[in-house]
């Protein structure tokens, strides 16, 4: 049930880190991206024109809904994307958009995968951990990875996975990263904590953010009476940052967590807090760790829902109104006040947003830079490329 969970959230908020095929592909076709752009009845495979995100020639129907993942081949010549119809993946040359095979998998709804190597894709899905040669059509040796499983994110041509403790504990937060030969590596992260605890009021949560550098590196970010954890995933060795604490008297915490580049890290989430004999979430807006200078900074106090692009942090909240940052935390802008809204995605300088009330068919397009709406779609199509961002992630 844990795994159902979490697959659900990878495949709502997926957000790839450039792997080598990625880099490959896009370098080839700098001027246009894949995409998979939704239909009445399916999903299609396309070329966009990267600017205006036109298609650029004609569609390829999946015969699918909702593929909302995918992988290059580490030459950038395939793309492997999730097949419920196909019961697995299906593969596409990246060039003709014609289909060049096919890969069955036991799992039928597949969330976050990683083609690491040109005979290996390992990935992770409503059952669990998988691994197989997309060549042979064959399942590979599994790397050992916990069940319980908080957060997987890919990092080029490696997976990294955040765990808690065994169902119903609470404990040390763990960091397993899965390398291109499909080697697995646990470390134990024993000055944060994670983990879901069954108490009489209900479960007690604790998951920390997961924040990736593109460069290869992963923090683990908890609570404010906790240091936050940096593991290099190439040498694996685990550095703890020290910043000023604060005590916490929580019954739990969720955080979620975006690398800003120059040692900044944008953190939020909720505390759980008991108050006259009931437990509250309580959000604890945006903030700033800065590991360089070794302070936090409050940056939004309403904070809820928060992306980065184009070095712009957009801030969103329940009562209405979007919001830009700059990365050190200087407000740009506040757009569309005393209005409901949400950005469902970014792609390089531009956000998506749309209002709840008129649904995802009503999407302005804005410069994230400036908050200006600059056009007005029907549709979002799912871009295949790691500029491509979505809620939840980073």
């Amino acid at each position: 049930m844990r795994n159902a969970a979490l697959f659900v959230a990878v495949v709502a908020l997926t957000l790839p880190v450039a792997a080598a095929g990625e880099r490959a592909s896009s370098t080839k076709t700098a001027d246009t991206v894949l995409a998979i752009e939704p239909g009445r009845r399916y999903d299609s495979l396309v070329r966009l024109n990267a600017q205006t995100l036109e298609p650029t020639g004609a569609k390829l129907a999946l015969r699918d809904k909702l593929s909302h993942a995918y992988a290059f081949r580490p030459d950038g010549r395939r793309v492997a994307i999730p097949s419920v119809a196909a019961h697995g993946l299906r593969v596409f040359d990246t060039r003709t958009l014609k289909r060049a095979g096919r890969v069955w998998l036991s799992d039928v709804y597949v969330g976050e995968y990683v083609w690491m190597a040109q005979r290996r894709i390992v990935g992770f899905g409503q059952e669990g951990v998988f691994a197989v040669d997309p060549v042979a059509g064959k399942p590979l040796r599994t790397p050992a990875i916990p069940p319980e499983i908080v957060d997987v994110r890919r990092v080029g041509n490696r997976l990294v996975f955040l765990f808690g403790r065994p169902r119903w504990a609470v404990g040390a937060a763990r960091v397993v990263v899965v390398d291109p030969a499909g080697r697995s590596t646990e470390l134990r992260l024993k000055r944060i904590k994670a983990g879901v605890f069954e108490r009489g009021y209900g479960p007690e949560t604790f998951q920390p953010g997961l924040a990736i550098d593109p460069a290869g590196r992963a923090f683990v970010v908890g609570g404010r009476d906790e240091p936050i954890a940096e593991v290099n995933l190439k040498t694996l060795r685990l550095t703890y940052h020290e910043l000023p604490r604060s005590a916490q008297k929580v019954t739990g915490r969720t955080r979620r967590a975006i690398w800003l580049g120059g040692g900044r890290i944008a953190v939020w989430g909720d505390d759980v807090v008991a108050q006259s004999g009931r437990h509250e979430s309580v959000p604890t807006g945006l903030v700033i760790a800065d590991l360089r200078q070794r302070r936090y900074e409050l940056v939004d106090a309403d904070a809820r829902s928060v992306l980065s692009t184009a070095r712009t942090l957009l801030v969103s909240d329940l009562r209405g109104g979007l919001k830009g940052y700059s990365t050190t935390g200087q407000r740009l802008y506040e757009a569309f006040t005393g209005e409901r809204v949400l950005v469902a995605a970014t792609f390089r300088s531009r956000a998506f947003v749309f209002s709840p009330e008129d649904g995802p068919r009503g999407i302005r397009v804005i410069d994230a830079r400036t908050g200006t709406v600059v056009e007005t779609r029907r549709s979002l199509p799912f871009i295949l490329h790691p500029d491509f961002k979505q809620p939840g992630r980073g």
